[in-house]
C-alpha cells in the first residue's frame, strides 16, 4: 500500500476560513431618526465591495444599543427581522458598547460608528483598510481598522 493511502492515513483539508471580512459596529444610543436609512445603506455598501479573489465580501453589523429611550429596539427588531447580517444586542450600559463589540467582532476589518454617517467617508474608510492599510478615520465620524490593531489595544 502506499504511503498516505488506507484507513489510518492523514487527511489534509484545506481550511475554509468562514470568517466575516468587515466587522461594522454601531454603537447606539437614541438613533431611530436615522437608523434603518444608515443600517440599509451600510448593507448596500458592503455589499458593493468585493473580498479577495472577487468573491463578495462578507459581513456582519453588531447594533449595541446602549440604553436608548426612543423606539431604537424597535427598528433594530424590524431590521434584522429583514437583514441577516444584522445581530442586535441591547441594555448595554453607556459608553461600553465598543469595549463589548471588541469581544464580539469576528472580521478583519472593522468600521466603528457611534452616530450617523456619510455612506461615502465609510466607503473609503473601509476600503483604506481592506486594501492594506492598518486604519483610516475621519474624526468625529468614524474609525476604520485591522482587528489585529484593534485587539492588540
Amino acid at each position: 500500500m502506499r504511503p498516505g493511502r488506507g484507513p489510518h492515513a492523514i487527511v489534509r483539508y484545506r481550511s475554509i476560513d468562514l470568517r466575516p471580512d468587515l466587522s461594522i459596529v454601531l454603537s447606539l444610543h437614541d438613533a431611530e431618526p436615522y437608523l434603518a436609512r444608515l443600517v440599509k445603506g451600510l448593507v448596500e455598501m458592503a455589499n458593493s465591495f468585493d473580498a479577495d479573489g472577487g468573491d463578495d465580501l462578507r459581513f456582519e453589523i453588531l447594533a449595541l444599543d446602549e440604553r436608548s429611550r426612543d423606539n431604537t429596539l424597535a427598528v433594530l427588531s424590524l431590521l434584522s427581522d429583514r437583514i441577516n447580517e444584522l445581530q442586535a444586542f441591547q441594555d448595554i450600559p453607556r459608553g461600553t458598547a465598543i469595549m463589548r463589540a471588541s469581544r464580539l467582532a469576528r472580521g478583519r476589518c472593522w468600521l466603528l460608528l457611534d452616530d450617523d454617517v456619510d455612506l461615502e467617508l465609510a466607503r473609503w474608510a473601509c476600503s483604506e483598510v481592506l486594501r492594506g492599510h492598518r486604519a483610516a478615520t475621519v474624526p468625529g465620524q468614524l474609525l476604520a481598522l485591522e482587528a489585529e490593531l484593534a485587539e492588540a489595544n
